[in-house]
């Protein structure tokens, strides 16, 4: 057997060995006793309708046609004339019709209750699946009717099913109403809970029980119960883990849904906080909530948001990071657009200037938008603050963006292309601390720039007290080390933990990622151009940023075009001085406070003398 032949037979695709060999089937569909379209009986060797010249061809290691005929045509997808026939599903369809053959979500549910919770347990693949949990029971109400309780253990609080459901079902024994639906009445004059309603199809009671609810099946009514009895367990309120501040509250969001939106209202008590619920995803229904204050929040806003979380098809998103990326107005843009929040207090700042917030499912973050560029680099706490003290620390946050972007580069430029601007002193301590490093400039700074990115990985990723403290030494070792075998220069360690200490001063988390990326792009630029790589890179970053909206609003607003705020882009206003709402935002209601809401500074001291 020659060379070509023994990589002939190993490409091309045969059957596979007797024996207890597993092999995936091309169509997950298709029947499991069959693989690649042989049956058992084939792969057995048993199938009488297999010729002997096909065996010959096969043990000699020739292609089988027949076969590559077959796995050919079953790549292109099945016939025209066989898609989209489905059997048509009356109201007593089988659950294996109502499954796979038309969507079950919209289909109205059945007058018998063994049809029903037939299609319940084809949906949720029980037994197969053993978290669904079926109680049966019988309830008198004029006669006995026969009760099914289902919900899903782990999701539940088995406590709550006992107390308002099963127990007052087991323990009534009335006389009815003949004129009326059994579900009615059990709603009405059985079961205590006050969160209850009505199922009218199967898509309604399959979400309700992966939500924590109970579905409760009479007798030959059309309709089921859906108590919420959810009950699985959560994260406390507990102080934020990535914007920790000084003053201010100290609670953040966590996973459970309605934790969060009770921290919005508890910090927001109005009548006019709107919480509007939107779903999103199809194996996952995430519940999503779109807060805003109806007097306040430009109509148009809302209406852009729920248009977009409407149109989003998904089968699941994890977090409101997956969220933020489908909702942004530049998915490609580095700078991020939308606001990811885990602090209660900034999320009812934003909704009194007129912004709207989303709240997900699952999520300890929420999103909050439209924002501009300069309220990445704000704080919540500048709000405590006395504002002298806020433009201060505004202002560092700005040189700290500065040297982390521009640094390292003006750097590379300065000791490649313009040494005339260093002063002559400054010049020779750099060319005498460069003096035995072998590596160019730029090698130098991609070396250190790329070790502290790894050390600042690992630290995040090593759990406990370890990360920091292996973030620590290993930039110290690792610097003294790299000084000492002469690969780098003292000076560059200074620039290189100058840039690493101005991304951590950045106080949003996705803004400090950009500015990192950005960093590097500006290194490459600097060392082919120099000064002119810089200013090209400043200049392209102003023309995209000025260009790029976030929901309507310029994103570099308001200073570009320049509008009315109550808050600047670089000082930090006092809390007596915000009277008016972002002028870009459009807003119902314009007026925060008024001109002078320090009442006390025209009124007279109680007690005082004429």
């Amino acid at each position: 057997m020659g060379f070509l032949d023994y990589i002939k037979k190993a490409v091309i695709l045969k059957k596979p060995e007797k024996g207890n060999t597993f092999v995936l089937p091309e169509n997950p569909h298709e029947n499991p006793g069959k693989e690649n379209g042989v049956s058992d009986e084939a792969r057995q060797g048993t199938d009488s309708r297999k010729t002997g010249s096909i065996q010959n061809e096969e043990k000699q290691g020739k292609p089988n046609l027949q076969k590559a005929r077959i796995i050919k045509r079953k790549k292109k997808g099945p016939r025209p004339d066989t898609l989209n026939k489905t059997k048509p599903v009356n109201s007593e369809s089988s659950a294996k019709d109502m499954v796979d053959g038309v969507d079950y979500k919209e289909r109205s549910m059945s007058t018998n209750i063994h049809n029903n919770l037939k299609i319940i347990k084809e949906i949720f693949n029980y037994p197969e699946n053993g978290d669904l949990i079926f109680r049966e029971f019988k309830v008198k109400i004029g006669t006995f009717h026969r009760v099914t309780a289902v919900f899903i253990n782990g999701l539940v609080d088995k406590a709550a099913i006992h107390n308002t459901v099963i127990y007052p079902l087991m323990q009534y024994s009335g006389e009815g109403d003949e004129k009326g639906d059994v579900i009615d009445y059990i709603m009405k004059k059985v079961v205590p809970s006050d969160l209850v309603v009505k199922g009218q199809t199967y898509g309604q009671v399959v979400d309700g029980i992966l939500e924590g609810k109970t579905a409760i099946f009479v007798g030959n009514s059309r309709q089921a119960l859906l108590i919420d009895t959810s009950g699985w367990r959560t994260r406390n309120v507990e102080q934020p883990v990535s914007e920790k501040t000084v003053k201010g509250p100290q609670a953040a969001f966590n996973e459970d849904f309605m934790t969060n939106i009770s921290l919005i209202r508890r910090s927001l008590p109005s009548h006019n906080l709107m919480n509007e619920i939107v779903y999103i995803g199809s194996e996952q229904k995430n519940t999503c909530s779109v807060i805003y204050l109806k007097n306040i929040a430009n109509p148009s806003l809302v209406k852009e948001v729920k248009r977009r979380l409407n149109s989003i098809k998904t089968d699941y998103l994890p977090d409101g990071g997956g969220l933020e990326q489908l909702i942004e107005d530049h998915p490609y843009m580095l700078v991020p657009q939308v606001i990811n929040t885990e602090r209660p207090d900034m999320v009812v700042s934003s909704l009194l200037q007129g912004k709207v917030a989303i709240v997900l499912s699952n999520s300890p973050n929420v999103l909050i938008v439209p924002v501009t560029f300069w309220e990445f680099i704000q704080s919540p706490e500048d709000r405590y603050l006395r504002s002298g003290f806020g433009t201060l620390l505004v202002m560092l946050r700005y040189l700290a963006l500065t040297t982390t972007l521009f640094l390292p580069a003006f750097y590379i430029a300065i000791i490649n292309f313009h040494q005339e601007m260093i002063p002559t002193d400054l010049l020779f301590s750099f060319a005498g601390a460069r003096e035995r490093v072998p590596f160019p400039t730029i090698v130098e700074v991609l070396i250190m720039e790329v070790s502290f990115e790894l050390i600042r990985e690992a630290g995040i990723r090593i759990p406990g007290l370890i990360g920091p403290t292996l973030g620590i030494i290993g930039a110290l070792i690792l610097g003294q080390a790299a000084v000492a075998a002469n690969i780098v220069s003292p000076i560059l360690i200074i620039v290189v933990a100058l840039t690493g200490i101005g991304s951590f001063a950045l106080p949003n988390y996705s803004f400090s990622f950009a500015a990192r990326i950005v960093r590097f792009i500006n290194i490459l630029l600097a060392s082919v151009l120099g000064l002119f790589g810089i200013a090209f890179s400043v200049f392209i970053a102003l023309a995209a940023l000025s260009g790029m909206r976030s929901f309507g609003v310029p994103y570099l607003a308001p200073v570009a075009p320049p509008t009315k705020s109550a808050k600047s882009a670089v000082t930090s206003f006092p809390l007596w001085n915000e009277e008016r709402t972002p002028d870009y935002l459009n807003t119902i209601k314009t007026e925060r406070q008024p001109e002078i809401s320090r009442g006390w500074v025209n009124s007279k001291p109680e007690g005082k003398r004429e």
